[in-house]
């Protein structure tokens, strides 16, 4: 289903419940660290009534710096150690195959 504006979906849309409060639907906000915050239900009361916030669906995303990469076999093992891994695995599916 496609919404005015081409766009499936509508990002931060606010509806105002008279003497309620507002609801906010699909609340999305970046920070400074790009972390990427979405709330699906926000609704705020008035502060008449104690201006109390509720939110239902809240996600966040990103923001974590990237992983350093890990080498699978240590350097000093080098080849031999590889090789040998490889050679008992390959040893084991023959051996299965013959049998």
């Amino acid at each position: 289903m496609l919404y005015a504006g081409g766009s499936d979906h509508f990002e931060r849309t606010t509806i105002t419940i008279a003497g309620l409060g507002d609801l906010t639907l699909n609340e999305q906000s970046t920070d400074a660290n790009g972390v990427l915050s979405v709330n699906a239900l926000h609704f705020v009361l008035l502060p008449a009534l104690g201006g109390a916030n509720v939110i239902v669906g809240h996600v966040e995303c990103g923001g974590a710096p990237a992983a350093a990469t890990v080498p699978m076999v240590d350097a000093k093992v080098g080849v031999i150690g590889g090789s040998l891994a490889a050679a008992a695995v390959l040893g084991t599916v023959y051996y299965r195959r013959r049998a």
